[in-house]
């Protein structure tokens, strides 16, 4: 058995590698791809506070902090790297202790919070 799985083997990148190693690569190769998938797709924000939304704009959503929805007349807070929305008093009250997202916990600049 042994003798088969150094037969077969994969060619790759110019070498031929034997489908056990390939097996042990992949797995290892996979699972570095999951660890560094969130890094991959984060995508650059030049500003890292928080945004006030104009009327009308989070129509629809919903508050994560007190699971109100936000209405078209109220000012809302939008987080700009995970765009997860906050009426100002709920993010406000949040933000004064923790600087990161309420939702998904994604950091935030504390100089840039209140700015």
């Amino acid at each position: 058995m042994m003798e088969v799985l150094f037969y077969m083997v994969m060619y790759w990148a110019g070498i031929f590698i034997p489908m056990l190693l390939c097996s042990c690569l992949y797995v290892i190769v996979s699972h570095i791809g999951f660890i560094l998938t969130p890094l991959l797709r984060a995508k650059p924000v030049s500003n890292s506070g928080l945004s006030i939304t104009v009327k009308g704009v989070l129509m629809g959503f919903k508050c994560a902090i007190c699971l109100d929805g936000i209405a078209t007349d109220q000012l809302a807070r939008l987080v700009p790297c995970c765009n997860h929305a906050f009426h100002v008093e709920c993010a406000d009250t949040w933000l004064s202790k923790h600087p990161t997202c309420p939702l998904c916990r994604a950091k935030l600049d504390p100089i840039l919070l209140f700015s």
